[in-house]
């Protein structure tokens, strides 16, 4: 017994000490920083076209469904008005009924595009949850150094700082290197599988338009990550997956007065435990683990 616990202590004292070794050889993943770009622009302005932007309720209740119509074509308008820049020099084309595609010519055209992505839809407010808003969901207040509304951050918050940029390059002089679009949706809460999303994949196919890459919506620039003191911009490149299983069992029929020693739903609970109790493998591989690569160079030593 006594050997056996020696040879766990030696185990123990062996990868403790590669583990601090491992760590004292972490080099930083991190590009070497560049010149920032100049975007200096009216931050209060900023925040007051996201606010009015929250007043409108383009609401999409499923796939089938928006819950207002003259919301979205009455959001439309205010894109036209709120960036004056983009409406002379960029396209605009409406796409499955409301969805939005503007199209930025590059010097170089012939470059594989990027495509940038949002949407302009939010899910409905609860009304017995109004009483838990700190302001009203569709008020656009700004309060506490912050726009309070629904779709603030999904995902008229993302849809208004791609225009935001757009404006300030424009008023600048700049154009793109190589074409930009930005498709913007109107039925992302409700799938976007017939209308928007799908439509505007059709028409950017249609004309055989292959892009260099394509961003969503995603993660945001947080603090919060343990043993980083930076902020940590969070860059979704892939989701978790999931299954779906249906069991069916059939059977003889029979009469309560002779009951078989075990019946259908006893069988099928048996086969709902077996299959709860084998769950999918746990592992840390590709995105996943290329994240942790990542910060742990940026990490106290502790948390390395």
């Amino acid at each position: 017994m006594k050997r056996l616990v020696a040879l766990v202590a030696v185990v123990l004292v062996l990868e403790t000490l590669i583990a601090l070794f491992n760590a004292t050889r972490l080099t930083s993943r991190q590009p070497a920083a560049r010149a920032p770009i100049d975007m200096t622009f009216d931050l209060g302005a900023a925040a007051g076209r996201l606010s009015e932007a929250v007043r409108f309720q383009t609401v999409t209740t499923d796939e089938k469904a928006i819950s207002a119509p003259e919301a979205f074509t009455g959001f439309h308008a205010f894109l036209e008005r709120a960036f004056p820049r983009v409406a002379k020099n960029l396209p605009r084309e409406t796409v499955g009924s409301y969805s939005l595609l503007y199209t930025w010519t590059g010097t170089h055209p012939e470059r594989p595009p990027v495509i940038l992505t949002a949407h302009q839809d939010v899910v409905p407010a609860d009304p017995a949850s109004l009483a838990q808003w700190h302001h009203p969901p569709f008020d656009g207040a700004i309060a506490d150094g912050a726009v309070w509304g629904r779709g603030t951050l999904d995902d008229k918050g993302a849809l208004l700082a791609l225009l935001e940029a757009t404006e300030t390059l424009l008023a600048r002089g700049f154009t793109p290197d190589r074409t930009i679009y930005f498709a913007f949706g109107h039925d992302e809460e409700g799938g976007g599988a017939r209308n928007g999303a799908a439509q505007l994949a059709d028409a950017l196919k249609a004309r055989g338009v292959h892009d260099a890459v394509l961003l969503d919506e995603g993660g945001w620039i947080v603090d919060i990550v343990p043993g980083v003191k930076e902020r940590v911009a969070l860059i979704g490149v892939a989701e978790k997956g999931f299954v779906s299983v249906e069991l069916t069992m059939t059977s003889e029929g029979g009469h309560s007065s002779m009951p078989p020693s075990e019946t259908v739903i006893g069988a099928l609970a048996r086969a709902v435990d077996r299959v709860e109790r084998s769950p999918m493998p746990a592992r840390l591989d590709g995105a996943a683990a290329a994240l942790f690569d990542t910060l742990a160079p940026e990490m106290s030593f502790g948390y390395r």
